[in-house]
């Protein structure tokens, strides 16, 4: 009895222990669900809160939150400043030259179209080049690729075989027009100036891509060791391959100027229409080649930064104030130079001519059995190229003053931080159009004066013309970023899809580009009528302004 009155007090123990956990497991549990209903009103009561903040907001402001909402849209983006530059800029330029191309003065009207003509030529054939050497570059990394030791002897092996074929077909090319019969039995004024035309914008086209080939070559040579330890030691590619044009032009003044190119006798046109066209694009690649390398050594002495063999900097940085100063006063220093040069020449010859002249002698420029021009000419040539060079080097320079202080200001008061970006390439052209074109109405105005003696004309007309090629280079480079970056859209395709993408369009560039230039703004810079689009004949231009 005791027994189970104990069992009946330890069950009703338990059991009271049993009911008063389950009541606390219940306490607990209906706390938390507490706990988690008052947060989430808490939360409902934020929300409500928040948008009746929002419609309180509308509410005071009525018109004023629709204007806010019409200003939120109308914020303008990178793009749409890129757009505005590209669309503002690029219709003035366009208005401008047509005020130039008309202007009263028949000077101004020369130079500007010569500039134009500058500007399409450079364009299309560093477009050309370019596109070509990307080919010849990417089979070079695909099949040899593995031989790091030995690659840059391998590039500036190719870089000379390049500049071989555009030496080359600038030669051929210059044979074949020279010697050109009018089998098509036209009149023989309409087919001269047809021949002079072809032969002008192929002289043009090959030069130009030749004189970028150099450039390539010296600056492969300028990568390797022990060229690239210091500027000074960094000119010595410019003076061997100086060396070597200057050997090249006078073996190919021999291989012309021999049988059955030139017959002792005879009249010999196409000897000298191949002569000087050809004289004429050797002098125009060799000054560009020449000074573009030359300023890269002084921007690595300036700066202690060597360029790429694109010509930019990999690491672009903002240059200081003082490095900026200095390669403006060189711009002036070289352009200086360059008029001396001529100048004295000019006097010089002048000088020799009047000794001549009084004792007699006949000066020969040429040898009249090989037709050969004599050494002394041969090496006055050179002085002019020597001119053009320094002229060149003071356009180039002046561009990279324009250049670095455009950077700067770029980086203070946009987010353009690139240099060589495509949008600060499209502003450095239309802010190097502008001055350029500032300045050569100046010079113009200068030479126009009774003061100025004619050596001093053509020191003002070769500086005029350095300055043309400088702002075709500067759209040719604002033109490649943009073909470069289109390219690079179909990357995705392969890694020789952008090489052919961009060979596609330098061809197609080219072919739409070159017969509109070479029917309608080439002559114009050499004293010619415009070919009409109807029968290849002459049209007349209307009467200009004296």
């Amino acid at each position: 009895m005791r027994f189970h009155l104990f069992l009946l007090v330890l069950v009703g123990l338990c059991s009271v222990y049993a009911a008063k956990e389950e009541s606390e497991e219940a306490v607990s549990a209906e706390a938390q669900e507490k706990e988690v209903v008052e947060e989430g009103e808490k939360e409902e009561e934020a929300e409500e809160e928040e948008e009746e903040e929002l419609e309180g907001e509308e509410g005071e402001h009525g018109e004023e939150g629709e204007e806010g909402e019409e200003e939120e849209e109308e914020e303008v983006s990178p793009i749409d400043v890129a757009s505005a530059c590209y669309l503002l800029g690029g219709v003035a330029f366009v208005i401008s030259l047509f005020y130039a191309v008309n202007h009263s003065d028949r000077d101004i009207r020369e130079h500007s179209w010569k500039v134009i003509s500058e500007t399409i030529s450079i364009f299309v054939s560093v477009l050309l080049f370019q596109a070509i050497s990307g080919v010849f570059d990417k089979l070079l990394m695909d099949n040899m690729g593995h031989l790091v030791e030995s690659m840059n002897v391998v590039q500036i092996c190719i870089a000379y075989v390049e500049f071989a074929i555009f030496y080359c077909s600038l030669h051929m090319t210059m044979n074949a027009y020279a010697y050109w019969k009018n089998d098509a039995k036209k009149s023989d004024h309409v087919f001269e100036e047809k021949r002079e035309l072809k032969m002008a914008t192929w002289s043009k086209l090959f030069g130009h891509m030749s004189g970028f080939a150099v450039i390539r070559c010296i600056l492969n040579l300028q990568e390797v060791y022990p060229f690239k330890t210091s500027p000074w030691i960094g000119l010595t590619p410019v003076l061997l391959n100086a060396l070597l044009l200057f050997g090249l032009f006078r073996l190919a003044d021999y291989i012309r100027s021999r049988p059955p190119y030139f017959v002792h006798g005879q009249d010999n046109e196409g000897y000298y229409r191949w002569e000087e066209g050809a004289e004429e694009s050797e002098n125009d690649l060799c000054s560009i080649g020449l000074s573009f390398t030359i300023v890269v050594a002084i921007r690595y002495m300036i700066s202690g930064c060597l360029v790429n063999l694109l010509g930019v900097e990999d690491t672009p940085e903002e240059h200081e104030m003082t490095e900026k100063i200095q390669i403006g006063v060189l711009s002036l220093l070289f352009a200086i130079m360059s008029a001396t040069v001529i100048v004295i020449d000019a006097m010089m010859h002048k000088k020799k001519e009047g000794e001549n002249r009084d004792t007699g002698h006949l000066a020969l420029v040429q040898n009249p059995e090989s037709g050969v021009e004599h050494f002394s000419e041969y090496v006055r040539r050179w002085v002019f190229i020597g001119s053009s060079t320094l002229a060149t080097m003071a356009a180039w320079c002046a561009m990279y003053f324009a250049k670095w202080n455009l950077h700067s200001f770029l980086i203070s008061y946009t987010d353009f931080h690139n240099p060589n970006s495509c949008v600060a390439r499209v502003i450095l052209s239309m802010v190097v159009s502008a001055g350029t074109f500032m300045l050569i109405f100046l010079l113009d105005k200068l030479k126009d004066m009774d003061c100025t003696k004619e050596s001093a004309d053509t020191a003002i007309k070769s500086i005029i013309q350095a300055l043309a090629i400088l702002i075709g280079f500067t759209w040719e480079s604002a033109f490649d970023a943009g073909v470069e970056a289109l390219s690079e859209l179909t990357a995705h395709n392969g890694e020789w899809c952008p090489v052919f993408v961009k060979l596609l369009m330098a061809v197609t560039i080219a072919l739409v580009s070159i017969p509109a230039w070479r029917k309608y703004i080439l002559p114009h810079t050499l004293g010619k009528q415009p070919i009409s689009p109807t029968n290849d004949d002459t049209v007349p231009i209307l009467p200009a302004h004296q």
